[in-house]
C-alpha cells in the first residue's frame, strides 16, 4: 500500500469507472437507437394482442419496458409480456364503468393505479402468482379520465367533477388541490412542482403544487390568433382538450383539442404556442397525444382515420404514418422507455406493439390523401357506431333500436341504412337509451356514441 492505497483500491475504482463508462455507453446507444428516425420510418406491426372484450381506452409501459398494462371498457386489467409474447394477467377490476387511465407505480413494478368512468381511482397490488389484491383509494363526483403519480407515493387524478384529488398511497388521505367549474379531462406532472390540466374549455391551466388553487398560467391558442388578427386560422370548435403531456423534462407541454389539432407551449416562457401538428383528426373520440423519444424529439397521436401519426418536434413535418387499425379508431399511444418500441390501441380490443421491422423505410407516399380527407370530412361519427353495430347480432339490434329510420332487420342492412340515415336522434342499446345531438361537445370517453354523454354530429 502507499498512503492507505491499496492494490485492491485500485482495482475497485477502475472497475467502477469502466462500469460507469459502459453504463453511459448503453444509455447513449439506447437513446439514439429510440430516436434514430431511419428506425421510425421502419416502424411495422411487432405483435397484436386480443387481450380485452372491449375498446382498449389506456397503455402503459412499465420502467424495464417489458411490460404494458392496459384497460378497457370491459373494466378489465390486462398486463402483457413483451418479451414472453403473451398476456400473462387478466384481472376483473373492482370499476363498474369503463377503464379510462392505467399507470403503473414508478420503482414498483407489481404496483399499478386506475381511474375510470365510475369516478373511482383504484390501487393494485400484483402478488406472485399473480394474486391480485386491489382497494379503492378515493372516488369523484364525475367521470376520472386521467391520472399521474407523483413523488413515487402520490397520486393525482382529475375528473369531471372539475377536482384535482391527491392521494398518498401510504396512508390512503386524500387532498382537494384544485376545483373548477370545467370538467377535467386530463392531467400531468412534471419533476419540478407542476401540474398542467386540459378540459372541457379552449384554455389549458399550469398549476403550482406549492399554490395550486389558482393557475400559475393559461395557454389559449383563440386568444394568440385574436391577439394577431390572424383570420387564416380555422380552429372549428374548439372547446375541449382531450390530452396534455409534458416533455421529458418539463420544460415544454402539448395539447390536444377535440375538432382541432395538437399545440405546443414552451411550459414557462409565455402563453404563445411555439409548434402546431396538423394531418390527424381528432373528432369522434377522446384522444391521447403523447411524446417519442428519450428527449421528446417526436409528437405522436392517433386519429379518426385510423393512422398513428409522428411529427418532428421542431420541424412540425409528419415523418411517420402507419394504418393503426383497419376499421377503427386509434385512441391511445405509448411509447416504450427502453426500446424504439410504440403501444396503440383504440376502438379495436386489441393492443398492439410496434417496432422497425420493416427492411425498407415507409414511403408515405399516400400522405397527402390521408391528410385531405382529414380535413375535409364534417364527421366520421356514423363509422363509429357502424363498427359497434357490427359488432352486436341481428337479435340484439332487433331489439335495441326502436327507431324507425334505423332498420334491424339484419346486420348487414343496418349498417348500410344507418350509414345514409340523417335524422336519426334516439336508438337503444341493452336497455338504456342514447340520445344523438347536433355538435359535438364534451365526448363520453373512449367510445364517444356509445354513452349516455356522448354527443355526435352527422
Amino acid at each position: 500500500s502507499y498512503l492507505g492505497v491499496t492494490i485492491g483500491m485500485i482495482q475497485k475504482l477502475l472497475y467502477e469507472r469502466s462500469l460507469n463508462e459502459l453504463i453511459a455507453i448503453r444509455n447513449r446507444l439506447r437513446k439514439e437507437c429510440i430516436s434514430n428516425l431511419g428506425f421510425i420510418k421502419r416502424f411495422g406491426l411487432h405483435n397484436e394482442y386480443q387481450c380485452h372484450d372491449g375498446c382498449v381506452n389506456c397503455l402503459s409501459f412499465n420502467q424495464a419496458g417489458d411490460r404494458v398494462i392496459s384497460g378497457s371498457d370491459d373494466t378489465c386489467l390486462c398486463m402483457t409480456d413483451i418479451v414472453e409474447g403473451k398476456t400473462i394477467l387478466t384481472h376483473r377490476t373492482g370499476h363498474f364503468g369503463n377503464i379510462f387511465q392505467t399507470k403503473f407505480v414508478p420503482t414498483q413494478e407489481n404496483e399499478v393505479v386506475t381511474a375510470a368512468r365510475d369516478g373511482m381511482v383504484r390501487h393494485y397490488h400484483i402478488g406472485s402468482g399473480d394474486r391480485v389484491t386491489e382497494r379503492e383509494l378515493t372516488k369523484h363526483a364525475g367521470a376520472t379520465h386521467k391520472l399521474s403519480v407523483y413523488n413515487r407515493n402520490e397520486v393525482l387524478s382529475a375528473g369531471e367533477d372539475g377536482c384535482v384529488l391527491q392521494t398518498d398511497l401510504r396512508t390512503d388521505k386524500s387532498t382537494t388541490l384544485v376545483e373548477q367549474d370545467k370538467a377535467l379531462y386530463s392531467i400531468d406532472t412534471d419533476y419540478d412542482n407542476y401540474i398542467v390540466l386540459s378540459g372541457v374549455s379552449a384554455d389549458t391551466w399550469l398549476h403550482d403544487l406549492r399554490n395550486p388553487a389558482t393557475p400559475a398560467l393559461v395557454y389559449n391558442p383563440l386568444s394568440q390568433e385574436e391577439d394577431s388578427d390572424d383570420e387564416s386560422e380555422d380552429h372549428g370548435e374548439l372547446d375541449t382538450g382531450t390530452c396534455v403531456k409534458f416533455n421529458y423534462n418539463g420544460t415544454s407541454l402539448i395539447v390536444s383539442y377535440n375538432n382541432d389539432t395538437i399545440y405546443m407551449y414552451n411550459t414557462h416562457d409565455n402563453t404563445e404556442y411555439k409548434h402546431k401538428y396538423t394531418g390527424h383528426r381528432n373528432h369522434d373520440t377522446v384522444k391521447g397525444v403523447n411524446f417519442y423519444g428519450m428527449n421528446s424529439e417526436y409528437v405522436m397521436s392517433g386519429s379518426d382515420c385510423g393512422h398513428i401519426f409522428l411529427w418532428d418536434t421542431t420541424t412540425e413535418d409528419i415523418v411517420q404514418c402507419l394504418v393503426g387499425e383497419e376499421d377503427g379508431i386509434v385512441n391511445v399511444l405509448e411509447f416504450n422507455p427502453y426500446s424504439p418500441m410504440i403501444a396503440s390501441s383504440g376502438l379495436e380490443h386489441c393492443v398492439k406493439i410496434w417496432t422497425p421491422n420493416l427492411e425498407e423505410e415507409t414511403q408515405l407516399s399516400d400522405l397527402s390523401e390521408i391528410v385531405e380527407k382529414n380535413a375535409s370530412r364534417d364527421s366520421l361519427s356514423h363509422d363509429v357506431l357502424t363498427i359497434f353495430l357490427s359488432r352486436m347480432s341481428g337479435e340484439e339490434l332487433q331489439n335495441s333500436c326502436r327507431q324507425t329510420d334505423l332498420s334491424c332487420d339484419n346486420r348487414s342492412r343496418t349498417i348500410a341504412y344507418y350509414s345514409e340515415c340523417k335524422s336519426l336522434s334516439e336508438f337503444r342499446i341493452r336497455d338504456t337509451s342514447y340520445r344523438v345531438q347536433s355538435i359535438v361537445s364534451r365526448g363520453c370517453g373512449h367510445c364517444a356514441v356509445f354513452e349516455i354523454s356522448a354527443i355526435i354530429s352527422f
